[in-house]
């Protein structure tokens, strides 16, 4: 096994709108994980979204019509030494709130694969609430069965 591959960091956070953030240095410093998921963004896509050394995977909630802003989102950035190792299952959800990754065992010298869910779970009083908990339990059954 890599030595490299012995430790992975990984953080998450709910950063409540991206904004200004990007332009704050205490917050970019914060960002020095591995793999840095980003809860409700609030962005509608993650082109304009670029830290180098990282590369960018992105889940965007659709905008109401009536919304000013967009809600939601999930962004996770992965150094580059290390994306080759991971797949986004796009497939795995249909959910806005999850987006799923699978870090490959022979990359990572594990004995199996390791699945990664970056998962926002809205206040059950919201629209955006869809069983959320019981169809994420379901989503983790399927990866075994």
């Amino acid at each position: 096994m890599n030595r490299i591959h012995k430790k992975l960091s990984i953080s998450s956070w709910n950063v409540h709108g991206l904004g200004d953030k990007m332009k704050d240095p205490m917050f970019l410093d914060f960002l020095n994980k591995d793999i840095n998921i980003l809860l409700e963004t609030w962005k509608g896509g993650s082109e304009d979204f670029k830290i180098e050394g990282y590369n960018i995977i992105s889940k965007v909630r659709k905008k109401t019509k009536k919304a000013k802003r967009h809600s939601g989102g999930i962004i996770v950035m992965i150094k580059k030494q290390f994306y080759k190792g991971i797949t986004y299952l796009k497939d795995a959800t249909s959910s806005q709130n999850r987006l799923w990754l699978k870090l490959d065992k022979y990359f990572f010298g594990l004995k199996q694969d390791l699945y990664l869910c970056a998962v926002y779970i809205p206040p059950f009083s919201l629209a955006h609430y869809d069983s959320d908990l019981e169809n994420l339990e379901n989503e983790i059954s399927s990866f075994f069965y």
